[in-house]
């Protein structure tokens, strides 16, 4: 599947090793650009987000096509986008997280959102389902925080997490669980990948310095170059991630990584894309760049993976 500013989703069949379109579909109420995607778990149908109070899903297979908005009900007071949307394993739910710093879940059975938690002080780039259970959240955001949800204690009027993860120097643009329930990996605008264990929070103390120094930051990487201790071996005290990937870059837009597939690797390896159109793949365990494929030319980075 890929999507771009020009309205289209395009559906593609790899089946033989080539990229064969077999569905193009025109977004609707495109603000900027479709932000995020994603397919649900029978493969059956995708949603999409941009500039709007809705996501839309969508069929993909058959001649007809359904366009179903999915209204989030957010604020009314600000223009919305879900920059990041996930179906749930069991696909029931959809998780989303909003420019307004909250995570929404939406009920595809009852097809209303049914719940609205205000988990980040800047915008919250990225939501994923922790496992099969769908019970545990979690979220990132621009305020370098990974927040760790657990729906069974938790209130919607004053949401608290069971846990924050601190130790980006700058906001997380992307999370990826690696589906056991216990690790994710996060990519950040401090142009560093961390992996995680969720049983290991950090400390209070921790998580305001992290809150402090967001206080402080003026970088953009939408226009400016990193700073150069972005490319050290910088570490925040009190860091609690397992291991840091430095090697890639995240420039301009909101770039993904993700573990390999289980089924064919063992999930050994991480795999980036680039602000230079590289994508580079990391050994999980010695943080060494295995390879680095050039995808696209430099001048665009390679975002979607």
């Amino acid at each position: 599947m890929s999507s771009c500013q020009d309205q289209h989703i395009r559906l593609f069949d790899v089946t033989n090793g080539q990229f064969k379109c077999f569905k193009d579909i025109l977004a609707k109420d495109i603000g900027w650009t479709i932000v995020d995607t994603a397919y649900s778990p029978d493969q059956n149908y995708l949603i999409y987000s941009s500039w709007s109070d809705c996501i839309y899903m969508c069929n993909v297979h058959g001649d007809y096509e359904t366009h179903i908005p999915l209204d989030l009900r957010p604020p009314a007071t600000m223009q919305f986008c879900a920059f990041c949307v996930r179906f749930s394993k069991d696909n029931k739910e959809i998780l989303a997280g909003g420019n307004d710093g909250c995570l929404y879940v939406y009920d595809r059975e009852r097809q209303e959102r049914t719940l609205r938690i205000e988990g980040h002080e800047d915008d919250c780039n990225a939501v994923a389902f922790a496992d099969m259970s769908s019970q545990l959240l979690y979220s990132a955001g621009d305020d370098s925080l990974c927040q760790v949800w657990d729906r069974r204690v938790l209130s919607e009027r004053a949401p608290v997490p069971v846990g924050t993860l601190a130790g980006h120097g700058a906001g997380i643009v992307f999370i990826d669980p690696k589906g056991d329930g216990h690790h994710l990996i996060s990519n950040s605008k401090d142009q560093s990948i961390k992996l995680w264990d969720v049983r290991r929070f950090s400390s209070k103390e921790t998580v305001e310095r992290v809150r402090s120094m967001m206080c402080r930051q003026t970088f953009d990487y939408r226009w400016e170059s990193p700073p150069k201790k972005y490319f050290t071996n910088w570490k925040l005290s009190g860091d609690t991630s397992i291991m840091t990937y430095r090697g890639h870059k995240v420039l301009r837009c909101q770039i993904r990584c993700r573990f390999s597939p289980s089924h064919t690797t063992g999930q050994q390896y991480i795999y980036s894309g680039c602000a230079t159109g590289r994508l580079i793949i990391y050994d999980i365990l010695t943080g060494k760049i295995l390879c680095q494929e050039r995808q696209h030319v430099s001048t665009y980075a390679l975002n979607m993976i």
